[in-house]
């Protein structure tokens, strides 16, 4: 009974997820958070890394490959198991019987706003396999890439607590490999559309329209002002509202301004074929 009635809550939005994804400190909690300022859109702002296994698992598992020794082996009818793995995913990241606990808390406070929803979006990670996996459990599901210019992400790892124990050459290293790992956008552009950083910051508006045009949804303003007064997390501060994001940005000194010539070497040499590849100048 309770699995059936958090089923019913989540109806709504269930079949549609979004999934953004994005290397650590290139703004993939800033976009998520911007979401969820949207009535039709319920963002879990943590970081849910789960949805992707389970993707992988759904991209590996292909009884059309193998029918006669799927029928022997398997107890579960394929249909059955795609739906139990698309159950998990959701649960893995709203809690069990379809996130209801979670949903009666915020109907006890007060809060229906889930029953506006249209699209559940969280953070995750996927590889290409693990993406194809997760469009096969959701096929409506959209995936929100957002890419940061090398050198400014580079400079926020080396600021930010959680990365500070890892050396300049791994942060280059991280970057350069994200760029490879998420090449596979491209090539979806019904389920997956890239965002640059710098776009985002500087024009909202249409950055916010082009994500809705995907998501088959009016456009909001409330992504867009989210966007225009909120620094999330800057250097490893406290996330800072009511500012205009646009003119702090302007003041701070180039990423690489601290940065000594055998760091610059380093970004050249790890980052350089990416940066020139995905349009990025480096001005040293």
């Amino acid at each position: 009974m309770l699995n059936l009635l958090g089923h019913v809550l989540a109806y709504g939005y269930y079949s549609r997820p979004i999934f953004v994804i994005g290397a650590g400190r290139s703004g993939t909690t800033a976009l998520t958070r911007a979401l969820g300022r949207h009535p039709a859109i319920y963002a879990l702002e943590r970081e849910c890394p789960f949805p992707s296994h389970v993707g992988g698992l759904a991209y590996y598992i292909k009884p059309e490959a193998h029918t006669g020794y799927y029928l022997e082996n398997q107890m579960l009818d394929n249909n059955r198991l795609i739906k139990s793995l698309a159950n998990l995913c959701f649960e893995s990241c709203r809690g069990s019987n379809f996130g209801l606990t979670d949903t009666l808390k915020q109907f006890s406070r007060g809060d229906f706003s889930l029953l506006k929803a249209r699209h559940w979006c969280v953070k995750t990670f996927p590889s290409r396999e693990e993406f194809l996996g997760l469009c096969r459990l959701f096929p409506r599901a959209k995936f929100l890439y957002i890419l940061r210019n090398g050198m400014d992400m580079v400079q926020s790892r080396t600021k930010f607590a959680n990365f500070k124990e890892h050396g300049f050459y791994d942060h280059c290293l991280t970057w350069t490999m994200n760029v490879d790992k998420y090449g596979y956008i491209a090539d979806h552009p019904y389920h997956a559309m890239e965002i640059r950083h710098d776009v985002m910051i500087s024009d909202p508006v249409t950055t916010f329209h082009d994500i809705c045009e995907l998501l088959e949804l009016e456009y909001h303003t409330g992504p867009t002002d989210f966007i225009d007064n909120t620094i999330v997390h800057p250097l490893d501060q406290p996330t800072k509202d009511n500012i205009n994001i646009r003119e702090v940005l302007k003041e701070r000194e180039p990423p690489y301004s601290n940065w000594s010539d055998e760091e610059k070497k380093i970004f050249k040499e790890v980052c350089g074929e990416n940066m020139q590849r995905m349009g990025y100048e480096i001005p040293f």
